[in-house]
């Protein structure tokens, strides 16, 4: 039963990942590992290895795998969205999290696909700081996403109020990115009218409480 569950795995696997076969079936070996032993111990992971091999051999195996395969998150971003059927017309959501660990700052903007169910994050990136992206990261970030998949293939990028400056918002324009991004109300703005600056807040028609907007 596992043999076949590992033939099931590389045969379907094959196409998406540019490692040899021996590779492959150590990769496929992980993934079932990961969900029968609940853990990333390769020690505890080294015992699903199929066949006579002493376990000391199958974890050595699995320190060559890590030692030179590389499935970093541009790698595994296409093969994740083929897998999960994703490979339509997309909405992408930018947000970002942030936490302390010790006295590190653990910061992390995740560009991930919206679905009815769940988010799905293909790229991400690790900031070796805390507080917000600067626009240069948030290009960054979204210049290895479209590597990998065409500016027509989104719907919509969403993202929340720190996302905003005006050379990120005219890079997506240049890409035939759109987007939604909230603005704050204080956020000074100019109108093609006449050039003065203006709070967006000023600009935006609110209705009164309880009537209907129009």
């Amino acid at each position: 039963m596992f043999g076949c569950l590992l033939a099931s795995l590389m045969s379907t696997r094959q196409p998406l990942f540019d490692v040899s076969k021996t590779r492959l079936a150590t990769l496929s070996v992980l993934l079932v590992g990961l969900a029968n032993c609940r853990t990333v111990n390769s020690s505890h992971l080294a015992t699903q290895f199929p066949g006579p091999a002493l376990h000391a051999s199958n974890y050595r195996r699995l320190q060559r795998f890590f030692q030179y395969v590389r499935l970093d998150g541009d790698v595994v971003a296409v093969p994740v969205v083929r897998i999960l059927g994703l490979a339509g017309l997309k909405v992408l959501a930018l947000d970002r999290t942030n936490w302390t660990l010790g006295s590190w700052d653990v910061n992390i903007p995740v560009l991930a696909i919206v679905t009815q169910r769940f988010r799905v994050p293909p790229m991400w990136s690790l900031l070796e700081h805390g507080g917000n992206s600067s626009t240069a990261q948030r290009i960054a970030l979204m210049r290895r996403y479209l590597h990998l998949f065409d500016p027509s293939s989104i719907d919509a990028l969403r993202a929340d109020r720190e996302f905003v400056g005006a050379r990120w918002l005219e890079f997506l324009n240049e890409c035939n990115v759109p987007f939604c991004v909230r603005l704050r109300e204080n956020l000074q703005v100019r109108t093609e009218d006449d050039g003065m600056p203006r709070q967006f807040r000023t600009l935006v028609h609110k209705s009164p409480r309880g009537s209907r907007r129009t």
